[in-house]
Order: structure tokens, then C-alpha cells, then sequence
């Protein structure tokens, strides 16, 4: 069977995942300790620390509390797959002859953002700018955590990237959700956290 079980004790399938198998429970708890760049860092950053900061990019451009959540979540779908690195993802892809890792995770993710009263697919526009601030919190990754000259053309955030362990990785991410979720408006504040 395709699924994964998770940190509360669901099920949720690769195949046909279902938004009340979502939780932002399993979602912080694994992203916070899931490292990124396999682990090749100076210090250890996990998955989490990269959406608060993808969060805190957008919060200085002024994006609405909406793209904040978008950007939040915009790697949600790796605490049910990893995360899988662009150089053995581009090889799957040339293996398969299709991105499979993103096939995966956009069913995911289309199951993951109901789960929390957020439209399913993104505006462009907000895709966009959110794009725009993956890209600049992962360059000053590789500025502040990597050796070597960065292989990314965007121009990086501006705030130095700070590893946490885990745990307090996963308290601030929950609570960047909360904050969020209750900016956004009553009928996401008013949902319950899952």
C-alpha cells in the first residue's frame, strides 16, 4: 500500500491522499526533522526553519496573510515524502521521463491546503512572489550554511539564516500557523487545529 503513517497515527495515501488525513500536527512534527541538503550543511536546517523564513521574506515584501499561509505550507507536502534533493530529482525525472517527485506532491498538496480551509490551487500571481521568496531564503542558505560558491541566481534574503533544533523549530512553526490562520480571517481562525 502507497501510504504513510504518521507522528498522530494516520494514514495517508501517495496515491489519493485525503484532506481529513492532514494534520498540521504531522506537518510541523516532520518537517522540523527533516534536515535540508541531506544534512551537507555547516549546521543542521531543517524543513520547518526554511517556511518560517520563506514566512518571514514574504512578511517584509508585505504579502497578505493568505501568501504568508501559502508560503508556510509550500513544502508541506514533504513531511510525507522528504525532502527529496533537486540533483536526484532531476535523475528520477530523466529515469521516468517525468517529475514524479512533483506528481506526488502535488497530490499532496491538493489534499493538504483544504485540510485548512485554504483554496486548493494558487493564484499565479501569489505563486509567483512566493517562488521569488523560496528562492532568496535558499540562497542565503548556501550563503550562510554551504561552502562554496551558490549554484542559485536569486539574490538572497537579507537576514542571516539561524538553525534551531527541532523542537523549537516545530513550537514556532505551529505557532506561525496559528498567527497566520487568525489573520487570514473567521473561517480559517475558526478552524480547529488538526
Amino acid at each position: 500500500m502507497n501510504c504513510v503513517r504518521t507522528y498522530t497515527g494516520r494514514t495517508v495515501s501517495l496515491v489519493t491522499p485525503q484532506a481529513d488525513t492532514i494534520s498540521i500536527l504531522d506537518i510541523a512534527c516532520a518537517l522540523s526533522r527533516i534536515n535540508r541538503f541531506s544534512g551537507m550543511t555547516k549546521l543542521p536546517v531543517n524543513v520547518a526553519d526554511n517556511s518560517l523564513n520563506v514566512v518571514r521574506w514574504l512578511a517584509a515584501a508585505k504579502a497578505p496573510p493568505l501568501v504568508q499561509m501559502y508560503g508556510l505550507l509550500h513544502d508541506a507536502h514533504k513531511a510525507y515524502i522528504g525532502d527529496i534533493t533537486g540533483p536526484v530529482r532531476r535523475e528520477l525525472a530523466d529515469w521516468a521521463g517525468r517529475d514524479i517527485v512533483q506528481r506526488i506532491a502535488d497530490r499532496l498538496d491538493l489534499a493538504i491546503r483544504p485540510a485548512f480551509d485554504l483554496p486548493p490551487h494558487i493564484d499565479v500571481r501569489h505563486l509567483s512572489i512566493i517562488h521569488l521568496a523560496d528562492q532568496a531564503v535558499l540562497a542565503a542558505e548556501w550563503r550562510d550554511l554551504m561552502e562554496g560558491h551558490s549554484p542559485i541566481a536569486a539574490m538572497p534574503a537579507t537576514f542571516a539564516i539561524k538553525p534551531r533544533n527541532a523542537d523549537q523549530s516545530e513550537i514556532a512553526f505551529l505557532k506561525q500557523f496559528d498567527l497566520l490562520r487568525i489573520a487570514i480571517g473567521p473561517s480559517l481562525a475558526t478552524a480547529t487545529r488538526r
